[in-house]
């Protein structure tokens, strides 16, 4: 008899070197802190109606198994691994959290490392040694030591190499001015058309009584990604994903295994968080932000479960976020759709390696602000969207996108 424990398992995930080809070699860098449940698996099907000299079943065939669904929920992750002093820019080649993220948001950078921090700077322009401020770098974010062990994340708006020193300007204005030395990097997702390659996911199960209950998903996409951020609590994440084929695994988990990566600590200022608008700090009850991308399969009679792949036809995030109606940083209090936000910061900065920022750099309202209760406190309810945002250097990378965030 075999008997698995519902809580008992293993989940790694690792991005696919091409369409209807599983990864192979998975390691302990794929390996995630997760709440997963077994995915509800697919295979189609097939009958035809037909007439017959009596009741009974029409013939059936086995169809395809695209289609398959999970749910993911687990707290955001620093990308280090190391515990060291960290010296480069992020390697997330095979960070789960940093692939999910690319895959719902559709675009991914990994740039910004500098040991040239000079000295001189504020809070909204970075100088940086002659020939040391990479020209590629707007649109990212990058992690400063903004003094007495606190760091902060900027987002680049312009990089001047011409100048003596070279210099960076930043979206939105750090809390304290940068110390001369490093800049950390960051792995930057941002909202973009792309397709990236789809990911493999393996669930294993318990084992009792000599079987291992798992399943191997293949050419997964997820299709939503939602990111609660709450004051004193950990940013935690709920991420949607859909297979195009799976596969029954025998491998299970027999001991207990240690995790790769660090959670990041709970949203309050001694982690370095803050929740910044146009107009200054956030109060904020709660607040979301929600990725959605509809997918469809793009049909391939040669493809192994009859697809080539799932195509993206649309992309949106949305932030909802309940505030105080006297809440600092708002310039008035029941806004109407298409009102403009300005630029909303998120952040969370621990120290290099565990850190995170998460950026809409111009938002609107999309709905009626709504008037509720929070704790005997008068709330308001908002719904900002990402509109289009014209001001970053260039359009490359990510510059110039309307949503982003960052593991630095």
């Amino acid at each position: 008899m075999a008997y698995a424990e519902s809580r008992i398992g293993k989940v790694l995930v690792k991005q696919q070197g091409a369409w209807g080809t599983a990864a192979t070699s998975l390691t302990a860098d794929n390996l995630m802190e997760v709440e997963m449940s077994y995915p509800t698996l697919v295979t189609e099907a097939i009958s035809t109606e037909a007439m017959k000299g009596n009741y009974h079943n029409d013939t059936v065939l086995s169809g395809s198994e695209q289609g398959s669904t999970f749910e993911l929920r687990f707290p955001l992750h620093g990308w280090d691994t190391s515990g060291t002093t960290i010296g480069t820019d992020p390697s997330v080649a095979n960070n789960p959290e940093v692939l999910l993220l690319q895959s719902a948001l559709g675009g991914l950078i990994v740039q910004g490392y500098s040991a040239g921090v000079a000295a001189g700077s504020t809070t909204t322009v970075v100088n940086y040694d002659d020939g040391d401020a990479g020209t590629s770098w707007h649109g990212s974010a990058q992690l400063y030591d903004i003094g007495s062990g606190n760091f902060g994340a900027g987002w680049v708006k312009s990089v001047d190499a011409g100048a003596s020193p070279d210099t960076v300007t930043l979206i939105r204005a750090l809390s304290a001015a940068p110390a001369a030395g490093k800049a950390y990097g960051s792995a930057t997702a941002y909202l973009d058309t792309g397709t990236p390659l789809p990911l493999t996911i393996q669930y294993m199960g318990a084992n009792e009584g000599g079987n291992g209950v798992g399943c191997q998903l293949v050419d997964c996409v997820v299709t939503s990604f939602k990111l609660t951020m709450n004051p004193r609590e950990q940013v935690m994440c709920d991420v949607s994903v859909i297979a195009g084929s799976w596969a029954t695994l025998t491998s299970d988990v027999t001991d207990q295994y240690a995790y790769s990566y660090t959670q990041l600590g709970v949203l309050m200022s001694e982690n370095g968080a803050r929740m910044v608008s146009a107009a200054g700090e956030v109060e904020a009850f709660s607040s979301e932000i929600t990725i959605e991308n509809t997918v469809a399969p793009v049909g391939k009679i040669g493809g192994a479960q009859g697809i080539a792949q799932f195509a993206s036809t649309l992309r949106s995030v949305t932030m909802s976020m309940t505030v105080p109606a006297t809440s600092s940083g708002f310039a008035s209090n029941l806004l109407t759709p298409g009102a403009a936000m300005g630029t909303m910061q998120v952040d969370l900065c621990q120290a290099a390696g565990k850190s995170m920022s998460v950026l809409v750099p111009s938002g609107v309202i999309t709905e009626q602000t709504t008037v509720g209760d929070q704790d005997g406190l008068i709330s308001l309810t908002r719904a900002v969207g990402c509109a289009k945002y014209t001001s970053d250097q260039a359009s490359t990378n990510a510059g110039n996108k309307a949503f982003r965030i960052a593991l630095m």
